[in-house]
């Protein structure tokens, strides 16, 4: 797949353009084409040093976006088109147990 993806850290002397392998899907999850992505604040972050935050280069840029999803547990899902919201939430905290999961103690990112 044809992604932009940082090799480094620095500028935007790290940021390439070119071939990554396409992402594989696990139980639970889904797969999305993507149609349009941005880049955020995250990203820029993760572009000029990520600390704090567990990660690997090459990694690919693009936290928002939107897509089609092609692959799902259930076919019912295959074709309809979603948003993709990057926060990962674990459920159980207090905030997420009081419906406030933008707070959540364990929240990571697609793509941490």
């Amino acid at each position: 797949m044809r992604a932009a993806f940082l090799i480094g850290h620095g500028g935007n002397e790290v940021v390439a353009v070119g071939e990554r392998p396409a992402p594989r899907r696990s139980p639970g999850e889904i797969l999305i084409r993507m149609k349009a992505a941005t880049v955020n604040r995250v990203d820029l972050y993760m572009r000029d040093s990520g600390a704090g935050i567990t990660h690997t280069l090459p990694q690919i840029m693009g936290v928002d976006g939107a897509g089609v999803i092609v692959e799902a547990d259930s076919a019912a899902l295959i074709g309809r088109r979603v948003t993709l919201y990057p926060g990962i939430v674990c459920g159980s905290c207090e905030f997420c147990k009081r419906g406030e999961p933008v707070l959540c103690a364990k929240m990571s990112l697609l793509g941490e």
